[in-house]
This record gives C-alpha cells, sequence and structure tokens, in this order.
C-alpha cells in the first residue's frame, strides 16, 4: 500500500512538473515575436523604403504624398509642394513605431479600445506603389495591422507626425530670408510714404597696441531709420525694425487661398508693400492685403499664390508711418511722484505723500489710514505703459474721452503733473489720451486696469474709517 502511495506522488509530480515546464516554454500568443512565429506582428517600415506615404483620415480625406527626386510633393487633395519637414517627422514616426501587447482579439472588442473601421486612420507607407504595411491608428494609441484582427498596444508613437490637417502636409513658407543674408528693408504705404530701416553697422574695433584688430564681439544686431523718419513724425519705436527683420527670417502661412479675389482680399491696392533686399542685390516683395478675422491676406510680387498669414505676422509690419512711433507712452517713477487723483465719475480719490513710506488721503476726508503697499502697488504700473499702437483718424468723442471711464493725475515732487485719460473699453480695447502727447493711444484693458482703483483698494486691511470732522 505505502508502494502505491509512492507511485500516485511521483506520477503526480511529473505531471506537475510537466504542466509547469509546458506553460514556462510554450509560445504566448500574445506576444510579439519575429514574423511567423506565434503572436507576430506583421508590421515594419523602414523609412528608406518609402516614396510614397497614403494617409486616409475618415473625417479628413486621404493625403497622397509622393516621392520626386529628392523631393516631396502632395498629389492629393491637391497638387503642391510637401512640407519636408512634416514628411520626415511622419517617416521617422513609423519607423520608429513599435507594437506591443495585444489588447484585444475580436472586432466585438474594437470599439472598447478605439479601432472601430470608422475611427481608424489608415496609414499605408508604400515603395513603387505597393504596400509595405497598412497600419489602422486609433483614437489613442492603439492600432490594427491590415488582415490581422488583433489590436496592439504601442510604443514610440508619435500620432501628431502622422495625423493631422491636410493644409498641415503643404509647403507653407511664404518667403524666407535670413537674418545674415538681410540688407535693408523698404516698407511702403498706400499714400506714397516709404520708410526704409537697415542693420547699423557696428563701430570697427581698434587695434591693440601690436596692431591687430580684434575680432568684434558679437552683439544683437541694432536697426535703424535710413529713410522716412519725417512720415513717422516722431521717437521711433527701437522694437520694431529688428521685429520686422526676424519676421523675414521665416514667414509661414496659416492656410492657403484656393481662388484669389485680389480685390476682395485688398491685395490689387495692397495696405503694406515689403521689399527684403538681400545682401547679394537680390529682392522679394511681400504684399499685405485685408484681414480676415485673426489672419491677413498676403502674396508675393508677380506671383500668383495668395495665403492667409497670421494677422501676429502680419502685424509685425507697420501698417502706417505713424505706427512706427514710440508707443510706451508713460514712464513714471513711483519714487517721484508727490501726490495723484483718480476721478471716476462723482468719485475723487486724492493720495498725497507723507514721507517714503507713508501716505495719507486727502479725498475723502474719511477714508481712513491707508496701506502703504497698496499705494506703491497702485503706482507700479505707471513705471512702463505700452500701447498696441497709435489711434488713427479716431473721434475721441466716439472713443468715450469725452466722458473718460478715469482720469488719472500724477504730480511729481518737482512741480510738474501728467494727465491720464481713460476711454471706453471696446472688444477688450480703451482708447487713452495723455496730457503731455499729442497722439491717442489703444491699449489692452489689461494694461489701464490697474488705474482703475476705488478708494477702499487703498486702506488697511480692517483699519477704521475715519470721523469727518
Amino acid at each position: 500500500m505505502f508502494r502505491n502511495r509512492t507511485l500516485v506522488a511521483l506520477a503526480a509530480l511529473v505531471l506537475v512538473g510537466g504542466a509547469t515546464v509546458w506553460k514556462v516554454t510554450r509560445p504566448d500568443p500574445h506576444a510579439i515575436g519575429p514574423a511567423g512565429e506565434p503572436g507576430a506582428a506583421v508590421y515594419h517600415v523602414a523609412k528608406a523604403d518609402v516614396d510614397e506615404l497614403e494617409i486616409t483620415d475618415p473625417k479628413k480625406g486621404t493625403i497622397d504624398l509622393k516621392k520626386d527626386g529628392a523631393e516631396w510633393k502632395m498629389t492629393a487633395p491637391v497638387a503642391d509642394r510637401a512640407d519636408q519637414k512634416a514628411v520626415e517627422q511622419a517617416l521617422d514616426a513609423l519607423d520608429s513605431l513599435k507594437l506591443k501587447q495585444v489588447v484585444a482579439e475580436k472586432p466585438e472588442s474594437y470599439d472598447t479600445v478605439g479601432v472601430k473601421d470608422e475611427d481608424v486612420v489608415k496609414i499605408v507607407p508604400k515603395k513603387a506603389g505597393k504596400p509595405l504595411a497598412t497600419l489602422l491608428l486609433g483614437k489613442t494609441t492603439n492600432a490594427r495591422v491590415e488582415g490581422d484582427p488583433r489590436v496592439f498596444a504601442t510604443a514610440n508613437l508619435k500620432r501628431y507626425a502622422l495625423v493631422k490637417e491636410p493644409k498641415l502636409w503643404r509647403d507653407r513658407t511664404i518667403l524666407e530670408m535670413p537674418a545674415d543674408s538681410l540688407d535693408h528693408v523698404s516698407i511702403a504705404y498706400p499714400n506714397g510714404q516709404t520708410v526704409v530701416v537697415a542693420k547699423d553697422a557696428p563701430p570697427a574695433a581698434e587695434p591693440d597696441k601690436d596692431g591687430k584688430t580684434p575680432p568684434a564681439p558679437k552683439a544683437p544686431d541694432k536697426w535703424v531709420v535710413k529713410d522716412g523718419q519725417a512720415a513717422i513724425g516722431g521717437a521711433i519705436d527701437e522694437t520694431l525694425p529688428g521685429g520686422v527683420g526676424s519676421a523675414l527670417a521665416r514667414l509661414e502661412a496659416d492656410d492657403f487661398v484656393e481662388k484669389p479675389d485680389l480685390p476682395a482680399e485688398g491685395l490689387d491696392k495692397p495696405r503694406t508693400t515689403v521689399t527684403a533686399f538681400a545682401k547679394d542685390g537680390s529682392s522679394k516683395t511681400l504684399l499685405i492685403g485685408k484681414d480676415d478675422a485673426q489672419t491677413s491676406y498676403v502674396m508675393l510680387k508677380d506671383g500668383t499664390r495668395v495665403w492667409k498669414a497670421h494677422k501676429y505676422d502680419a502685424d509685425k509690419f507697420p501698417t502706417s508711418p505713424i505706427q512706427w512711433r514710440d508707443k510706451v507712452f508713460l514712464k513714471l517713477d513711483p519714487a517721484l511722484v508727490a501726490k495723484f487723483e483718480v476721478e471716476q465719475g462723482k468719485d475723487k480719490t486724492i493720495i498725497a505723500r507723507v514721507d517714503d513710506k507713508t501716505w495719507k488721503a486727502i479725498a475723502p476726508a474719511d477714508l481712513g489710514e491707508l496701506d502703504g503697499q497698496k499705494v506703491t502697488a497702485f503706482l507700479r504700473p505707471a513705471q512702463f505703459v505700452k500701447a498696441t499702437r497709435i489711434a488713427e483718424g479716431v473721434d475721441p468723442k466716439a472713443a468715450g474721452l469725452d466722458k473718460p471711464r478715469a482720469v488719472v493725475t500724477f504730480w511729481k515732487k518737482d512741480g510738474s503733473s501728467v494727465k491720464l485719460s481713460i476711454g471706453a473699453s471696446k472688444a477688450n480695447e480703451t482708447t487713452v489720451a495723455l496730457s503731455t502727447s499729442k497722439d491717442l493711444y489703444v491699449c489692452t484693458d489689461y494694461s489701464v486696469s490697474g488705474f482703475l482703483k476705488s478708494p477702499k483698494d487703498l486702506k488697511k486691511s480692517n483699519a477704521p474709517t475715519a470721523t469727518a470732522k
């Protein structure tokens, strides 16, 4: 009997051991192995093998990109030069993509893991017209391979490089004039006025005691006005010429205009004509037309293509000679302020300095004790206030300056004063007037909001209100 029990125990041990070995050594149906083995993923794309890329998005249609010599071109949905960097990024993304573990095996599970037929983006890299593989990319990071029912999690997926708007696959370069090649820029306006800016050559370095001239130190480019100062009519905004130069280094389109209508787009009579001259004598001329919401219509002179550029980029080129003027309209050191007054409707607040840290309220007389830090914080924005543009052809009354929201007057210790009148707010912008300037300025609401304080905003917290006598 003992012998039988021993045999049974040995047999059980053999079975357990065999099962363990089988479990450890059997192929994992969910594993990703070399092609032809169980669990193999039939997907691999080498960047060098691809000469055509077809991408079909169920919501955006089909993009077809083909290599023509050393250059990539788009053949669908329109024929155009492709964005070479965008194509390179896509090929790198396909080359580095890895399929990991299986997350689903049946079509019934596709909805759960985001790879239903109507949701996937179909990506087909080809060589000589023949597909190398067909990747079905889901809504997130899961993917299928056409002909294989399984769904895989992925590694190194750069979805942004493969799924994008059709316009982002097209070459959107309007012009390029690298800073090192740029000599000067001429900007002409419809009234015949022209402003010309150029780099100011740095002074030559003085020879050392041995007669050798040291290399010039690296410094930011300094731009100056060469022509048109009279049309500008005032001190120039020193940041603008350099901004013009940087904008010309590379200007990209936001979108394409497939059927141009030059009069409707303002390009038959452009608001601004920008000509960039290179050091080698060549030039490129950009025409800037009307705005369309947050974009502006642009084209190259003697060209046929019309683009929409970001309005932000188009506005780097001043829209008139006046817009070259310095837009910093208030620079006031708080330490020099002896007294200030804020009028808002019927309310008037007058604050006077007692000493370096202490202030008192002249009006209203019952305001109570002031918080010196709060008063200083009120004055701080006056150190540097810059407008977004000079107001041109603006009726002060229409801008709300006949009945301003607020009038702030600053008196300095030397007895001089400056008055800031803040007009009505419209579309998050405010027109303001300064007593020391002939110009009206358009500012963001935020830049003047600090001056719209009520008297209680300057009191000490929990400070008692003074009793009027």
